[in-house]
């Protein structure tokens, strides 16, 4: 009879007693069950990463909680919490990413190829498409590559179930039918998909296919999923909401929080709603992050201290949901999955593109089967097929058939492939009559053959005219060995100085014809052997009829060798890029002079933090003959002797050294590069006709002060050249970069 009288007993004490007693009775034995929790998760970019604080309170207080629900930011910290991750992880995970590089599409300079890191320079980093007669675009400014690794890596103790009642918290996530426009609960399938699905904030990443649908951002219908967890049984609901306020018209600064304000004010209403299902027994966690904005992710330790802040004002409510020490170290061992085990592979296969040849991928794969899976190693193979260029996503998924595990590389060619358009923009101007404005454009056609050949088509429009068109074919799948045939056409006009006046100018119209043999030697060098022909003429277009008109007929072997570990980057910290190349004219190949030309390139960045001090230096000259006025050594411009005006220095040799400090005063976004700094250069240099002429006391001083921002078509300068006279100080005007390198 002692049984039944403790149940009796226990009943009416859970009708007097305040909900604080409930663990206690089921840890008495008196056979009642703790009321189930649901821990709600609200959307907000990086104001998201309230909720590891509030994780942390949440476990002080020693709430344990048997349902997550999340929408977008908070559907990437629920699933991490309901795969079984601390919050203490997710704090130093938070705080050690580099944000600006996980929302970037641009493989590491080590991984991309040689051949793309030159192509795409002085271009615009936005790519279309045009295919069959029109443009189109991405789906969004980045397609998530690194993101998404990031996500399936760390969810890897799950990766083998798709169930997300099976994980050790049951989760769901909410993300938009971009069908129907309904709010759909994701409960099955990849857990890092679904993760991704919830937050694919629109026109910043693409929607999500699942199953044949997109799913984007769930922000957009629930942003505070509430009900979702009511209808899955939820006797008690902890809601954290950290939405943002709306902003203010001077706070949308860029295409993020504009798209953050669209899908905030669509939602406001329907948060309200959501909160309206909140009863007496529910808690709301309403984290106040004042002006932080979505994008603010740097922000991180901040913002999780805020939710930790909020959450622990609530603590004596908290209090009401605590289990004994004794349950709740129940929950964690229940709870924790922070110890990942190796995941045997026993096959690795590639799903195969349609466009690009399997075998091309597979010489990129260094992952073995037979082997446990190593993350890294696999996040570069990855990033090392995606360098390709030809696909919107590089993937893979764990599949286990027959009794052995399967690593499975998924790719997901570009939409918009595989025909690509870019532009790009050249300024330079010293306010002087100086100025030259050239319009760069590139339509690539790729995927020509199984190797991967490409045709490459450009213009150029300005006061330097021209067109050329070549073809890039590699000899082996591993894109080791190419042949590159070419012709381009060109029309230039090239300043003539006596001192430091201008007395003329030239127009040079050149054809010209070349094929090169060369060979990748890794991502970083490239070395080729090029022959080409040229035909051309070069007359005066201002300085009078007494100036000589020169018939061009140039023939010449041009071997190079180059090595570029800097890539990209328009503001390098780290790398360096050096090049040797050689011009050996010869009239048996059609040449009207017989010369050897020899030119030497190299710059060094050294990066702290925000600072960065840059060596560069360069030289070249004759080794035999004379070399013609329109293959001769200029000297003059921004940073190459910055106080003289582009090409015033002539010569059959020259040299220039520079060093070059910068400062990064700020980042305007975030999640993109895109950054003010502030600098100044020394250089010196200088021109010279014959060998006995070399030396210091001939070199040239010049400097510059600049401020400079890193944007979407390249670095733009505007700065202070001076030059030994004060009366060579120029104003600078330049887009692209500075050095020639």
């Amino acid at each position: 009879m002692a049984g039944p009288r403790l149940r009796a007993a226990g009943i009416f004490a859970l009708l007097l007693l305040p909900a604080s007693g409930l663990f206690s009775l089921r840890e008495a034995g008196g056979g009642l069950e703790r009321p189930r929790i649901a821990l709600v998760l609200s959307g907000g970019g990086a104001r998201g990463a309230a909720h590891v604080g509030v994780l942390k309170v949440l476990e002080e207080c020693r709430v344990p909680i048997d349902l997550v629900v999340g929408t977008s930011m908070g559907a990437i910290v629920g699933g991490m919490y309901a795969s079984g991750m601390s919050p203490e992880r997710m704090e130093s995970l938070l705080n050690s990413i580099d944000w600006q590089d996980l929302f970037s599409d641009r493989p590491p300079a080590k991984l991309q190829s040689f051949r793309d890191k030159h192509l795409q320079q002085g271009l615009a980093s936005f790519e279309m498409g045009f295919n069959r007669g029109r443009l189109q675009t991405p789906k969004g400014i980045v397609t998530g590559q690194k993101l998404g690794f990031l996500l399936k890596s760390l969810t890897l103790r799950s990766i083998e179930s798709d169930n997300f009642d099976q994980l050790p918290l049951a989760f769901r996530a909410v993300a938009t039918d971009m069908e129907s426009g309904a709010a759909a609960v994701l409960k099955r399938g990849n857990l890092a998909e679904a993760m991704g699905a919830s937050m694919a904030i629109p026109g910043v990443f693409p929607p999500v296919e699942l199953n044949g649908r997109l799913y984007a951002d769930g922000g957009l219908v629930n942003n505070l999923p509430i009900d979702v967890a009511r209808s899955l049984g939820a006797d008690i609901i902890i809601a954290v909401d950290v939405a943002s306020h709306l902003y203010s018209p001077k706070q949308l600064k860029s295409l993020l929080e504009i798209t953050r304000q669209i899908i905030d004010i669509s939602t406001l209403e329907k948060t309200r709603r959501q909160l309206e299902l909140l009863s007496e027994r529910d808690l709301l966690i309403a984290v106040d992050l004042g002006d932080i904005s979505p994008a603010d992710f740097r922000l991180a330790p901040q913002i999780i201290g805020l939710g930790e802040k909020a959450a622990r004002a609530l603590a004596s409510r908290l209090d009401r949901y605590a289990a004994s020490p004794e349950v709740y170290r129940k929950f964690l061992l229940h709870q924790r999955r922070e110890e990942e085990k190796p995941l045997p592979i026993d096959a690795v296969r590639i799903n195969r593109p349609l466009r690009v040849h399997p075998r091309r991928l597979q010489a990129r794969l260094r992952i073995q089967a037979g082997a446990s899976l190593d993350t890294r190693a696999l996040s570069q193979d990855l990033m090392r097929i995606y360098s390709l260029g030809d696909f919107e996503r590089v993937d893979f998924k764990i599949v286990a058939e027959d009794g052995l595990r399967s690593l499975v590389v998924d790719t997901k060619e570009k939409s918009w492939g595989p025909n690509y358009l870019r532009f790009g923009l050249n300024i330079s101007d010293n306010f002087q009559g100086d100025g030259t404005y050239t319009l760069h454009l590139q339509y690539s056609l790729t995927q020509l053959d199984a190797l991967g050949a490409e045709w490459v088509t450009e213009a150029q429009l300005g006061r330097t005219l021209g067109a050329s068109s070549h073809l890039y074919q590699p000899l082996d799948f591993a894109n080791f060995f190419f042949f590159s045939p070419s012709i381009r056409a060109q029309q230039e006009v090239t300043d003539i100085y006596s001192g430091n006046r201008r007395t003329a100018q030239y127009r040079l119209s050149i054809l010209e014809a070349a094929i090169d043999l060369g060979a990748n030697l890794g991502g970083f060098a490239e070395a080729r052997l090029g022959v080409s022909r040229a035909w051309g003429t070069a007359g005066p277009l201002v300085g009078g009829e007494e100036l000589q008109e020169f018939t061009i007929r140039r023939a010449a072997l041009s071997p190079a060798l180059t090595f570029d570990s800097i890539g990209n980057d328009n503001f390098p910290a780290q790398g360096f890029y050096a090049r040797a190349s050689l011009q050996l004219a010869r009239p048996w190949l059609g040449a009207e002079l017989t010369y050897d030309k020899l030119e030497l390139r190299s710059l060094k960045p050294f990066g702290f933090g925000p600072h960065t001090v840059l060596l560069s230096a360069a030289g070249g000259g004759r080794l035999s003959g004379g070399i013609p006025f329109y293959d001769q050594f200029l000297l003059g411009g921004f940073q190459r002797l910055s106080g003289c005006r582009p090409g015033e220095l002539r010569g059959q040799y020259y040299g220039l050294g520079a060093l070059i400090y910068s400062f990064r005063l700020t980042r305007l976004n975030e999640l993109w590069s895109s950054s003010v700094y502030l600098g100044a250069s020394i250089e010196t240099g200088s021109v010279w006709e014959e060998p006995e002429e070399i030396g210091a006391e001939h070199l040239r001083l010049g400097g510059s002060l600049y401020a400079a921002m890193d944007t979407p078509l390249g670095p733009l300068y505007l700065g202070f050249g001076l030059a030994e006279r004060i009366a060579d100080a120029k104003v600078y005007l330049f887009l692209g970069r500075p050095g020639g390198w």
